[in-house]
């Protein structure tokens, strides 16, 4: 089913609308939507991705863009739902399809709009965090959940059992496994995920490509993760041993193993950080790779963390507290974990550069993973300590540590806040990073930073 962002797009493609009358456009869809949280996010990065598409004057676009977000937080229209069916859409009384396109790129300057005054826009109201930038985590995870679900790719992240393999052989019409059919099939479906969720993190989904192609988008040969990984779906040692044991996986779970007596490819083992034993297996590697996408019981984010703080030899400099009722172990969530762990990591080592500047005593760190109303948050809590910027400096001139967590490691991610003690009696929480304009709320009162990491549903 199309999205109200996927009409608005296809209607803006038409060329014979005017830059004006896309500017129009934009603002008529725009107040269509009722004012809440999960549809303001999704249609504020449409819009934004409409802004990089389309070649209209930039300034003015910006100013008519700034205006449409002030309108999505103060004005909630109750009798302007947009009614959604399979091909169309109805904004207001005007209905938009495929059919329609065309007609109505004749007639845009004559729809109506709702005169409003745009008053200046102080120069505070766009700061360092450009709109623009955002982008939207959710669909990352909509990216992952759909590779998850995709009969043919969910080869390349589970171990292949028996019922798993008259599967695979099915849907390619054959009667016996083929790794060479196999690999085209999984290839090609990951071509079409890819297009499909184009706006998907095109960083992961490089990763992944790489996973089961061995070559990035130019075509050049490249390892996969931060683990420069080189073994991949289709590496020539892989391709020698399934010519050399035709009609077996490479990644068989234990019956499999039993019934064909092969345990699948083999190759050097190597280390990975976020495992304590060395991967030696496709059948190991394919979990790792499961293990990088999707948080849950077997594969929690304590251990997670707990093994790179050993790594990283932070329990002897660092307090941590995570043995506690608000760090769940049963939560499940696809997400980009290498990347997680990475934006982990940068807000310790930044807890560990302020204390070492401001000669602190030892940090005493809480982590919390829990779901708050639906919500799932991890929270990594530095409770001995005041934040050393004002709320003004924070929202301005965040520094060039927390522009590089956020533009390199959470966007696309998450979403960021940050709630601390500012010192002299202030306290505050400050969205540093959810597409909305950055503001702080004041709070009564509060002990330490704590940094809080919220994932979409």
């Amino acid at each position: 089913m199309k999205t109200k962002g996927d009409f608005i797009l296809e209607l803006l493609s038409n060329k014979k609308i005017s830059g004006k009358d896309r500017e129009r456009i934009l603002n008529l869809s725009a107040k269509q939507f009722e004012k809440n949280d999960v549809e303001y996010q999704k249609i504020l990065f449409e819009i934004n991705g409409l802004k990089k598409k389309f070649e209209i004057d930039q300034t003015k676009l910006n100013t008519k863009i700034d205006f449409i977000l002030e309108e999505f937080q103060t004005v909630i229209h109750e009798n302007s739902k947009v009614e959604e069916t399979e091909n169309s859409i109805s904004l207001k009384n005007t209905t938009v399809n495929s059919e329609s396109i065309k007609e109505i790129g004749r007639n845009a300057s004559k729809i109506e709009i709702i005169d409003k005054t745009i008053t200046k826009i102080d120069s505070d109201v766009i700061t360092w965090l450009q709109l623009n930038k955002f982008e939207n985590p959710k669909n990352q995870k909509d990216f992952l959940v759909a590779y998850n679900q995709n009969p043919i790719l969910n080869s390349t992240c589970h171990l292949v059992d028996e019922d798993g393999l008259i599967e695979i052989n099915k849907i390619m019409g054959l009667e016996e496994y083929n790794f060479e059919k196999h690999l085209e099939y999984i290839q090609k479906a990951f071509y079409s995920l890819d297009k499909k969720y184009r706006n998907a993190d095109y960083k992961l989904k490089g990763r992944v490509r790489v996973y089961l192609t061995g070559k990035d988008k130019k075509g050049v040969s490249n390892t996969w993760s931060t683990d420069i990984i080189k073994v991949n779906w289709a590496c020539s040692e892989l391709i020698k041993w399934a010519n050399e044991n035709p009609g077996i996986p490479p990644n068989p779970d234990l019956d499999v193993i039993k019934k064909v007596d092969n345990i699948g490819f083999e190759f050097d083992e190597f280390d990975v950080k976020s495992r304590t034993s060395k991967i030696q297996t496709f059948s190991e590697l394919v979990i790792h790779f499961k293990h990088m996408f999707h948080i849950r019981s077997d594969n929690t984010l304590k251990e997670l963390i707990q093994n790179i703080n050993i790594y990283e030899g932070w329990n002897e400099i660092i307090d941590f507290d995570i043995e506690h009722k608000d760090f769940w172990s049963n939560i499940e969530l696809f997400i980009d974990v290498d990347k997680l762990i990475q934006a982990y990591g940068h807000i310790i080592k930044m807890i560990l550069k302020i204390q070492k500047e401001h000669n602190l005593i030892k940090p005493k760190i809480v982590l919390k993973f829990k779901e708050v109303e639906g919500t799932i948050i991890f929270s990594i809590h530095h409770k001995n300590a005041v934040f050393k910027k004002t709320i003004s400096n924070i929202i301005n001139r965040p520094g060039k540590d927390l522009k590089s967590l956020i533009e390199n490691k959470i966007n696309g991610l998450c979403f960021l806040y940050l709630k601390a003690d500012f010192d002299n009696n202030q306290f505050a929480e400050i969205n540093l990073w959810n597409g909305l304009k950055i503001e702080s709320r004041n709070i009564m009162s509060f002990e330490g930073v704590e940094h809080i990491l919220k994932f979409p549903k």
